[in-house]
């Protein structure tokens, strides 16, 4: 059917398609230019399209009903060859991609997306406009128009089910795909091998060689030879981390369908994105919480600081627990004290616990008195560290003056003498040294120099050696009680910063110098216990006698020792003493604490969660928990003397009392008893 409107100057040639349920297309042909309005426009391949987003009419028979989506697609999949009948698709070239419908397409053009690419895009243009040479991106995919960070990305990119449905889009539009940009090669130059000539000649004369180099460019050859036919090793794949929580999970036909990752608790589709799930950040992070906490990722600085930002929340979240731990234990103690509070005045004549002395507090105070140093021994130790620590004031003041720097921070008293738990005839005192950086053999060597000069004007009875294997300078004064000095050389620097590049290269023994430093932070800590428990000094000074003597104990570290004392106390609310102490310490120690599998014993004065009870031996745990349930049982029969050490005395026999006068028994009697 032809029609000619001479209105608009236009001349219509309609075709009629016959189509299924008594439905017709008409394809319209302008054979002139249609005028502005129509609502038509001719494009490349002469098929009219609408410009606005109306689309052919559907049948109503379709239209009606309640699933018309599902029948629409069927329906447009059997016209598929007529070009008139499938849906309309709005493409923008910028973003490379294509919306539904013209409402979709115009809030894609006003989105800030589209408007930040095109920007970009522009930018580019005019910078390819002046004349500078656009540099391509290893890793850009100019199809989807996405830049990815590695190669892994931009081939997992490429596999990826965005990249694939813009293949398919751009093959459906007829618009040209480019080619996916190839990882650049590396070329790997020869190795050369110089090898020394003859003697030198003039220009005109020849070059006469040596054995030496003749027997050089054999070797030379051979090695030419052999490493141009290496032997073919299969390369072996490096191992990827915790793929042994990834479980497969097959269908009927026993095919892989999912895989899931038991640490992550997430699933991947296929082998591609469980590679790449292995190597992600997530997964080696969540790793380190949950399985090796030891992990480290050196060549990839994005996961090492991942890796240091967990181990920071890991160290807060132990201080918070820690924290937590004595609000918890302070409350409790204040509510049973409250409680012991409120009997006492309710029932007045009742006496506190720790207002009388049972046997064992009597006896636990002898053995106490016996063990302590005598005054004249207390002061010679106070003189002859008053000496030294006055010596190395001037030390310091010299080395200043010398080189103008300072090298040593200062002195601190360290072990039994500053605890105050010294026992009778242990003359021994350690004190720390501090310099300035970390220190090497040289410093101390200058010290130990200046140290003897100074010794000899202060008190010429002072005997200094260097023991440098020890980390330490020891001095001898002799006084009325010959005092050994330790003077143990350490720095903060040694904890503070722990990277090598900083040490000097004759630095002393790192593990002595750590310990040192821990010295100094447990003297502070009892000093600090030891105040709000006076009791406390009674009862290390009587197991550190019973360590010295039994030797089951001769290895149980004196630190140990003072942790466990704090743990009893803090396990009771009331005032103990200090036969109750020392009680609740093999009380302690019989419940396993020490034995492997077990929480162990905290320490308080580290940065990390570190158990005290490491020095010692899986066996040397088990000997102590065995002699501390022996101690209990001696305990409780009451023969607290064999575990101090001293003469048993049975306890007195009760006094008669004086209305109940008692009878003599008559002389038969006595001689039966007598006989007995």
């Amino acid at each position: 059917m032809c029609k000619t409107n001479f209105a608009n100057s236009i001349l219509i040639h309609t075709v009629r398609y016959p189509l299924a349920n008594n439905f017709h297309v008409y394809l319209l042909e302008f054979m002139y230019s249609a005028p502005k309005g129509s609502g038509f426009t001719r494009s490349n391949n002469t098929v009219i399209t609408p410009t606005s987003s109306q689309q052919y009419p559907i049948p109503s028979s379709i239209s009606r009903t309640t699933s018309s989506r599902q029948e629409k697609a069927q329906y447009y999949r059997k016209n598929a060859g007529n070009p008139l009948i499938q849906p309309q698709t709005f493409y923008c070239e910028t973003c490379r991609v294509s919306c539904v419908g013209k409402q979709s397409y115009t809030s894609h053009i006003e989105g800030q997306q589209h408007i930040k690419k095109q920007k970009a895009l522009q930018a580019l243009q005019s910078h390819s406009e002046s004349g500078a040479p656009a540099k391509k991106a290893e890793n850009f995919c100019e199809l989807c128009n996405v830049s990815c960070s590695n190669g892994d990305a931009y081939q997992a990119h490429l596999r990826g089910q965005k990249h694939q449905k813009s293949l398919k889009l751009h093959a459906r539009l007829g618009k040209p795909i480019p080619e996916p940009v190839k990882p650049p090669v590396v070329k790997v130059m020869p190795k050369t091998h110089f090898q020394s000539g003859g003697s030198l000649n003039t220009l005109t004369g020849e070059i006469t060689p040596t054995s030496q180099s003749l027997a050089a460019a054999a070797a030379v050859a051979h090695s030419t030879n052999v490493s141009s036919n290496p032997p073919t090793t299969p390369s072996v794949a490096p191992k990827a981390i915790g793929m042994e929580f990834i479980v497969e999970e097959r269908n009927a036909e026993d095919k892989i369908i999912n895989y899931h990752c038991k640490i992550c608790k997430c699933d991947m589709n296929n082998s591609f994105m469980r590679d790449d799930h292995l190597k992600g950040k997530k997964h080696l992070t969540e790793y380190k919480l949950k399985v090796n906490s030891n992990l480290k990722i050196d060549n990839n600085p994005k996961i090492a600081a991942q890796f240091r930002q967990v181990e920071r929340i890991r160290r807060m979240a132990e201080r918070e627990e820690m924290r937590q731990r004595d609000m918890r234990e302070n409350a409790m103690r204040e509510r049973i004290r409250n409680l012991e509070r409120s009997l006492i005045n309710k029932f007045p004549t009742h006496s506190p616990w720790n207002s009388f002395q049972s046997p064992d507090d009597q006896l636990i105070l002898r053995k106490n008195t016996d063990i302590q140093p005598s005054s004249e021994e207390l002061e010679c130790l106070e003189t002859a560290v008053i000496t030294i620590e006055k010596t190395l004031k001037l030390v310091a003041d010299a080395l200043l003056a010398k080189d103008e720097t300072k090298e040593l921070k200062g002195v601190m008293r360290i072990g039994p003498f500053a605890r105050g738990t010294l026992l009778k005839n242990e003359h021994a005192v350690e004190l720390t040294l501090l310099t300035e950086n970390k220190p090497g053999a040289s410093l101390a060597q200058k010290v130990f120099k200046e140290f003897t000069v100074k010794a000899v004007d202060s008190d010429p009875a002072i005997e200094i050696s260097l023991e440098l294997s020890e980390a330490m300078i020891l001095a001898n004064v002799k006084t009325t009680v010959p005092v050994t000095v330790k003077i143990h050389i350490t720095s903060p620097q040694i904890r503070e910063d722990l990277s090598t590049e900083t040490d000097p290269i004759d630095i002393l023994d790192k593990k002595l110098c750590f310990t040192a430093l821990a010295e100094m932070r447990r003297a502070k800590w009892f000093e600090a216990r030891s105040s709000r428990f006076p009791s406390m000094l009674i009862v290390v000074r009587v197991l550190r006698d019973l360590c010295r003597r039994i030797p089951t104990w001769n290895h149980f570290p004196y630190y140990l020792l003072e942790l466990i004392i704090d743990k009893a106390l803090r396990t009771v609310a009331h005032e103990m003493t200090v036969g109750e102490i020392i009680r609740r310490f093999f009380e302690v120690i019989s419940s396993g604490v020490l034995l492997t599998g077990d929480v162990g014993i905290y320490d308080p004065c580290e940065k990390e969660l570190v158990n005290a009870a490491e020095p010692l031996t899986a066996q040397n745990c088990q000997d102590v928990t065995t002699s501390s349930q022996h101690a209990l049982r001696l305990l409780a029969l009451g023969r607290i003397d064999k575990i101090l050490g001293i003469a048993h005395t049975p306890p007195n026999e009760k006094r008669p009392s004086s209305a109940q006068p008692k009878s003599e028994e008559p002389a038969e009697k006595k001689s039966k008893y007598e006989k007995c």
